[in-house]
């Protein structure tokens, strides 16, 4: 009997235990659970102020492009406004050209011709070749210009020394073709020894004389030192002293100045390209018989002191 009467008991006793063991489990689920649904809910919270943080910022950058969009729609419709006003201005000034186009003429423009030969200071203008007309000769001569020397040279053949009262003077004779020449007499200034440098250095001497020059409107005394130029192209060669303080020399130019017509004409050599050199008798002479008032005004006479003693041009090249 003992037996049996335990047996129920264990069993209740064994029921008991295990229902406390299945409440308390269920009592740590339902914590756990609720633990997790406020977790959620503290997660869902921070989502929504997220979203509502992006809701408020797309608010404001699309607020922020309508403000833009508008601006640039005013702006376009001020330039629309501002394009056809320019379009009806120009149809405007295209009708008012074609009123008066045939009802003015136009002024006649009057161009100011500057003076080529000159500058403004009233100096000359030289080219490397210039037409030069010596008085005592009656004629005009194609000549060179040239800065490289220091002294004006003629060519001079059969040079001989007189006296004139009481003076020494030169007399010579300026050959040209055909056997012809042109006799001259001029009052010697000086005598002058010139190194040329294709000569190796010698010394060459030579005589002085004053002569009346022409060039242009200019008409003034020069000295030339007398020559044997038959072999050279220009019968005449201007130096840098009579240039200096009187003209400019432009060596791009030939006979800027205007040559004198009315006088005996002797022309430079001709320069053969085949040969590679100048050839002989090919001056250009026209000679004519002037008469007195044909000849240009000679210069004021000036009184200087003669200086006689001899002196060294050196001439850098030849011409």
């Amino acid at each position: 009997m003992k037996k049996l009467f335990l047996i129920p008991l264990l069993l209740l006793v064994s029921y008991q235990l295990n229902g406390c063991q299945t409440i308390n489990e269920t009592k740590n689920l339902s914590y756990q659970n609720k633990k997790t649904l406020s977790e959620m809910a503290k997660q869902h919270d921070g989502i929504k102020d997220n979203l509502v943080d992006i809701n408020q910022k797309l608010n404001e950058l699309r607020s922020f492009h309508t403000d833009e969009l508008l601006l640039c729609q005013t702006n376009i419709n001020k330039l629309s406004t501002q394009n056809n006003e320019l379009i009806k201005n120009n149809k405007n000034l295209a009708t008012t050209l074609n009123k008066y186009k045939h009802a003015n003429k136009p002024k006649a423009v009057v161009e100011t011709v500057k003076d080529n030969t000159k500058l403004d200071d009233g100096k000359l203008i030289f080219g490397e070749a210039e037409w030069i007309y010596i008085v005592e000769a009656n004629t005009t001569f194609d000549s060179r210009i040239d800065t490289g020397a220091s002294l004006s040279s003629i060519n001079a053949h059969n040079i001989e020394a007189f006296e004139r009262e009481g003076d020494k003077w030169y007399r010579f004779d300026i050959p040209l073709e055909g056997n012809k020449e042109i006799k001259m007499e001029a009052p010697w200034v000086r005598d002058v020894s010139i190194r040329q440098a294709s000569s190796d250095g010698e010394l060459d001497e030579r005589p002085v004389v004053r002569l009346t020059v022409k060039i242009g409107n200019l008409t003034e005394t020069a000295e030339f030192s007398l020559r044997n130029r038959s072999k050279m192209q220009y019968t005449l060669l201007i130096g840098r002293e009579f240039i200096k303080d009187l003209a400019v020399v432009d060596v791009s130019r030939k006979h800027v100045q205007e040559k004198i017509t009315d006088a005996n004409l002797v022309g430079a050599l001709k320069f053969s390209k085949k040969k590679g050199m100048f050839i002989q008798n090919s001056r250009t002479i026209e000679l004519k018989k002037l008469e007195e008032k044909n000849i240009p005004a000679t210069p004021k006479e000036t009184t200087t002191k003669e200086n006689n003693n001899k002196v060294v041009d050196v001439k850098a090249k030849k011409d």
